[in-house]
């Protein structure tokens, strides 16, 4: 069976049906339609987690020497703009 994270995020009844009959397993249609309406789930991190994470932890020097370094890296393997274009 080929699992792939994109298939069940965008269908996730199709591709969850898909898992259980693969493991043996079945769910009622309440059970199924409760987990498709609850997909999102009450815990998210915020795109800014990781810069608010950086700033409450670490002083402005820090966060710039790790910013320098990140670009230093994305540079070398040929992601120029990543940090540009990067959301946290």
């Amino acid at each position: 069976m080929d699992f792939r994270f994109e298939l069940l995020r965008d269908n996730i009844e199709v591709e969850l049906q898909n898992i259980l009959h693969f493991l043996g397993y079945s769910m009622s249609t309440d059970i199924l339609q409760c987990v498709v309406e609850n997909k999102e789930g009450n815990y998210h991190r915020k795109r800014s987690l990781e810069q608010d994470y950086l700033q409450d932890v670490f002083t402005d020097d820090m966060t710039n020497k790790i910013n320098r370094i990140r670009a230093e890296i994305y540079e070398r393997v040929g992601l120029k703009n990543a940090l540009q274009t990067e959301e946290f």
